[in-house]
């Protein structure tokens, strides 16, 4: 979320805060109905912000642990086949799971995973050889479980950056929304309680200020026109005494 969402969204809570703690706005026909909405909207923009500030390392750190963990096992496995192949005199069977561990940790991620169920099936095909090498059927069982734990893994760290991608276009949308919600609709209900609920309608303006925070330095507001918000500097105001009116 950029510093002027950030701030939209701290005067939208505000006015949401407000407007629940006033009961007599009940008396304004339709402004119960837009609070919900806004509330609605402020619940999408703040989930969706914790969407959008996952850190993007974590996921990415837990993937390549697990891709580690899984070359471990691959060239281990792919040194006991071709110690096999040697053995046997079956020099196809190494060819087979050939790949140098450099080349490997140079290769796209994917091609680490095909690599690596390569080896497992060669494993699988000779089995009943590598049993004098110590690999079993359970080996291979805990092998397999390695290969896809880091496909998991890869799909989890690709997940989130499509995840905080998609949030972020999405917030745009709602602040939009928010703004059109606010602009066009509860600031022309709240101006009925002008002259009802004076109090009330001072402490709207004061919710509806957005303050433009940059850093830790607050700039001065300036007083708009009734009814619209207060908007500090480098902030237009949207609501207007002929749009209210």
């Amino acid at each position: 979320m950029n510093t002027k969402q950030s701030n939209k969204l701290a005067s939208y809570g505000a006015v949401e805060a407000l407007l629940k703690a006033t009961p007599e706005i009940a008396s304004v026909t339709g402004l119960p109905e837009k609070l919900e909405k806004l509330s609605a909207r402020l619940a999408e923009i703040n989930t969706l912000a914790a969407t959008q500030t996952q850190p993007l390392r974590a996921s990415a750190a837990a993937r390549d642990h697990l891709l580690d963990q899984m070359a471990d096992q691959a060239f281990e496995i792919a040194g006991l086949i071709t110690t096999l192949a040697r053995d046997s005199r079956t020099p196809q069977l190494a060819e087979a799971v050939e790949v140098g561990r450099s080349s490997f940790r140079r290769a796209r991620r994917s091609h680490r995973q095909w690599f690596a169920q390569r080896v497992l099936d060669t494993a699988k095909s000779v089995l009943p050889q590598l049993a004098a090498y110590g690999v079993t059927a359970e080996t291979l069982d805990a092998f397999q479980a390695r290969i896809d734990a880091a496909s998991g893994g890869m799909k989890a760290a690709r997940g989130t950056a499509v995840d905080k991608t998609a949030a972020t276009r999405r917030l745009v949308e709602l602040f939009r929304e928010a703004d059109e919600l606010m602009d066009d609709q509860i600031d022309r209900l709240v101006f009925r309680l002008r002259k009802t609920l004076p109090d009330f309608s001072a402490r709207y303006r004061e919710a509806r200020t957005i303050v433009d925070r940059r850093g830790s330095r607050r700039a001065p507001a300036v007083e708009p026109e009734e009814p619209g918000p207060k908007v500090a500097t480098g902030v237009t105001s949207t609501a207007t005494d002929e749009r209210a009116a």
